[in-house]
């Protein structure tokens, strides 16, 4: 028989490939016919009467209750000095879809039906030849992974319409393939029904399932990391995080061991799971449960302190990937993208684009014939185009880039385990302030800021123990360390131990199970006390600590900080417009710069370079927002404000707005000019010609 020819998709008529799995016993050869139909995506039929927002729907209702949204998209109400929780609204009379969630799956009556497939390709070796039908016999050649999988989900009596994408795409035409990977979203998420297919029964696979389906009906996720007790359950002490669960040793060894497979360490599958949506579900053999419960499970085991610290650990790296639509951002999903696999280094951006804004989906071409720098540039100046943010520089370390490439562009592709900080930190030293950009084709990103200080120390530690590590930290202890004030205030002390932990203490952090400051001073001299000889004041000591490669780096004031590998003395501190943390620069003998890296600046984290020291007694605290990362709030005794008091009042025509949704990805409010309409989603007192008026000296750096 001969290899199966592809026939070329129509493009004008928007037509994607299908297979019909044909019926079979699980030893049976494995038959398809495979065939074109066309996918238009028209507008979704909608419902005439529109959902409430969540501000619309708490206005309507009763002074002692109030309203969550799960991460499952479903409003959940709850009495204010009750625990039980419900679905319903204390109003029999109120149509349900005025909140219920909206079903999905009403679909054009002309859309095909089919299901799609997610799963590990697997090695390329010793694959399985499967019939293609038609009028003449052909054959094609599958993976063996994939043989597994559609001997499980055949059925024995009709036929079964899938898409997937090794065979529904012809992988040798590059054209084709860089156009279907541009239809991901509108592929996955018009699909009757997404399999995520994580290979056979083993390992106690099924109970795995079971155990979590169960523990993920007893809870209900919500935004800001908050846990809630599903309506009806009955084990309401299941959502608290230092909860010990019923689960003996062989349940968790089985979650574990779910948990390692492949289809967990790859960047395709994630967004493939996601678009799919309340329609995906989770297979193992014969198992299956939704995706739903599995995403929910993975957020609230990962919070919980009680959950196997191995485990725990991986599931709080994929977190960032499976949270709902509102708190995905790009720069987040591609610090997920970066730690996991895929077979071409473009695909760390391919594939999450089906899960970021369309406006800037829209500026990276799908493209497998430009070269990977290239693709990668494209989503740095498209983020920067449409959320006037210069995020993504914070994910640029000089040491990784690539061979001859630009300093400004972040190599995802690198595989290093080298600290990179603002995970977690979601800092403010730029304050509300956007980015004011030029892009000089083919290599120049023009940014405005300012200087700050220029480094004059650099000690750094390669990977190592608890003991290496806390050995290293000693050699950086600067000259007066008990006895000597801080240039930006308080004690020398406090200030080292506060960047060596990059300033996650229960001060800043009041939500966050985290040291205070004087916790840490106190095990830190406990530990130096013991002259290194107690592993365990150490251990106590440098528990949460990063200890890959770091350099903790002094400046000519006698600033402190910490960051990645690669700086240098000489280099500079600056704060940019549009950024969250410091990034250091170097200079070039052609007065452009190359960016080194973001880093940890204590006394420059808070606005200090553009808006000046807080008043006192003022102080910052960060809080989980409900929708994605944190805020920044000032706090004084009796008061707490998100208005940052070295700002004079918003001007008399400007008036900021919250809103649940609207044309800025990273925004969750925005600026109106009640005179000429504008909006923007930056503070217009953060502007730069209010800032010049500050005082501020602004430059340009032409970053290459």
């Amino acid at each position: 028989m001969a290899p199966y020819k592809y026939t070329q998709l129509e493009r004008g008529n928007d037509e994607i490939r299908l297979l019909s799995l044909m019926p079979g016993a699980q030893d049976d050869s494995i038959s398809m016919h495979i065939f074109h139909v066309p996918l238009a995506i028209p507008p979704r039929e909608t419902s005439e009467i529109k959902r409430l927002s969540l501000k619309e729907l708490q206005r309507i209702l009763p002074d002692d209750m109030y309203a969550m949204k799960t991460i499952d998209g479903r409003y959940i109400f709850k009495y204010r000095n009750g625990n039980q929780n419900s679905w319903d609204h204390p109003d029999p009379n109120l149509d349900r879809a005025l909140y219920d969630l909206p079903k999905h799956g009403s679909f054009p009556e002309n859309k095909p039906e089919y299901e799609a497939l997610s799963y590990i390709w697997g090695s390329a070796e010793n694959p399985i030849t499967a019939h293609v039908l038609g009028e003449s016999l052909a054959t094609i050649q599958i993976g063996a992974s994939l043989a597994v999988a559609l001997r499980q989900l055949r059925y024995t009596d009709k036929p079964r319409i899938l898409w997937i994408d090794s065979i529904c795409i012809n992988q040798s035409d590059m054209s084709e393939r860089s156009h279907e990977i541009g239809r991901m979203r509108n592929i996955f998420s018009f699909a009757d029904r997404t399999i995520i297919w994580l290979g056979e029964e083993a390992d106690d696979s099924t109970s795995a399932l079971s155990t979590i389906e169960h523990f993920a009906k007893q809870v209900e996720y919500i935004g800001g990391g908050l846990v809630a007790c599903a309506p009806g359950t009955k084990l309401m002490e299941w959502r608290h995080s230092n909860f010990h669960l019923p689960y003996d040793t062989k349940t968790w060894s089985s979650i574990r061991a779910l948990f390692r497979r492949p289809w967990f360490s790859r960047v395709w599958v994630l967004q493939e799971a996601l678009l799919g949506d309340q329609r995906s579900s989770v297979q193992c053999g014969n198992t299956s449960i939704p995706f739903t419960a599995l995403r929910k499970a993975m957020l609230v085991l990962g919070r919980k302190v009680t959950t196997p610290s191995d485990i725990r650990s991986q599931l709080l790296s994929y977190a960032p990937g499976v949270l709902p639509d509102s708190m995905r951002e790009l720069p987040e999903l591609l610090r997920w993208a970066k730690h996991r696999n895929c077979s071409d280094p473009r695909d760390k951006i391919y594939g999450v684009l089906g899960l970021v804004s369309p406006l800037i989906a829209e500026g990276i071409t799908c493209d497998y014939s430009i070269p990977v720098a290239e693709v990668y540039k494209s989503a740095v100046l498209s983020h920067v185009t449409v959320t006037k943010r210069l995020y993504l520089l914070q994910h640029c370390q000089l040491i990784q880039r690539f061979e001859g490439g630009l300093s400004w562009v972040p190599n995802w592709s690198f595989e290093d385990k080298s600290i990179m900080i603002g995970i977690v930190l979601g800092r403010y030293a730029a304050g509300s302030s956007s980015a004011v950009t030029k892009y000089q084709a083919p290599m120049t990103l023009e940014v405005t800021g300012v200087f700050c200080t220029r480094i004059t120390s650099v000690k750094t530690k390669s990977s190592g123990n608890a003991r290496e590590t806390f050995q290293a930290i000693r050699g950086w202890e600067p000259e007066g360390l008990s006895s000597r004030d801080y240039i930006a205030g308080g004690s020398l002390i406090d200030a080292f131990l506060q960047t060596i932990y990059q300033g996650r203490t229960k001060e800043r952090y009041p939500g966050l199970r985290i040291p205070h400051s004087w916790e840490l001073r106190r095990s830190y001299l406990e530990a130096v006390d013991k002259d290194n000889k107690d592993e365990d004041a150490i251990l106590n000591y440098v528990y949460g600590l990063n200890y890959s490669p770091t350099a903790f780096i002094t400046t000519e004031e006698g600033y402190m900080g910490i960051g990645p590998l690669g700086v240098e003395e000489g280099d500079y501190v600056c704060v940019l417009l549009g950024t969250e943390l410091p990034i250091v620069l170097r200079p070039t003998p052609a007065g452009e710069f190359l960016v080194v890296g973001s880093y940890f600046i204590h006394g420059l984290m808070d606005g200090e370079a553009l808006l000046g020291p807080l008043p006192t007694p003022w102080k910052t605290e960060l809080y989980r927002r409900k929708d994605s990362g944190y805020s920044t709030h000032f706090v004084k005794p009796n008061e707490k404000t998100l208005d940052d008091p070295r700002l004079s009042p918003l001007p008399s025509e400007w008036i900021e707005v919250n809103r649940d949704d609207g044309p800025w990805p990273i925004s969750k409010s925005y600026f109106k000019h009640l005179v000429t309409g504008e909006t923007m989603d930056s503070d217009p007192r953060m502007l730069p010609q209010a800032l010049m008026e500050r005082g501020v000296k602004l430059r340009k750096f032409r970053l290459v």
